[in-house]
């Protein structure tokens, strides 16, 4: 649905953008860890409730 779009845009924002940040200063992963943590501390709340294995949460796990 259309929550799902913007959440997905704006991890993907946050991503890239943390990402562009280690590029430029290889010490600079704060950015970066949170989006993971935050995406991986979401699909582990869905994972949860529903009890099934979702590919973007075993994306944002393995991360």
């Amino acid at each position: 649905g259309v929550p799902s779009l913007i959440a997905g845009l704006f991890v993907g924002f946050l991503a890239g953008y943390g990402a562009y940040r280690v590029s430029n200063d290889k010490r600079d992963v704060k950015l970066s860890l949170f989006t993971a943590f935050f995406l991986a501390t979401i699909m582990g709340v869905r994972y949860k409730r529903s009890k099934k294995i979702m590919p973007a949460g075993l994306v944002a796990g393995l991360r």
